[in-house]
């Protein structure tokens, strides 16, 4: 993913990271995480890329497993709908063996805009941001 976003990307790109200081594993990203970005929200998005260019623009990542979401269905959903933001494209990203239970799970939930929500098998996620 990370190599499919820095080929498209611009000088302005940026990349922010929860959960993970990125500088420490060697990646290029901003300090503050994720949560940095988005006063009005009280949760943060596992992964965020600004301005990597192609139909996607600017991505909002958040990655999970079917054992997650089925821990607290709830938060999940709560999570995508907060995610879900005009001019962002949000991603779930799950491994790929699961990506057909995430979709089943979103279109069957009310307080998922599942025409929001791209499920995305974690192998594809370079595929997603940069077609």
């Amino acid at each position: 993913m990370d190599e499919a976003a820095q080929e498209h990307a611009s000088n302005r790109s940026r990349l922010w990271l929860a959960h993970v200081d990125g500088l420490e594993h060697g990646l290029d990203a901003e300090a503050g995480g994720t949560g940095t970005q988005f006063e009005d929200m009280d949760m943060e998005p596992d992964i965020i890329y600004y301005d990597v260019g192609g139909p996607t623009t600017t991505v909002l990542i958040e990655v999970e497993t079917r054992n997650g979401i089925e821990n607290d269905q709830q938060h999940a959903a709560d999570q995508l709908d907060a995610f879900a933001r005009p001019g962002y494209a949000l991603a779930l990203v799950m491994p790929s063996d699961e990506v057909a239970w995430a979709e089943e799970w979103v279109a069957e939930r009310d307080d998922v805009d599942e025409d929001r929500v791209h499920v995305v098998a974690a192998d594809a996620m370079g595929e997603f941001i940069a077609p």
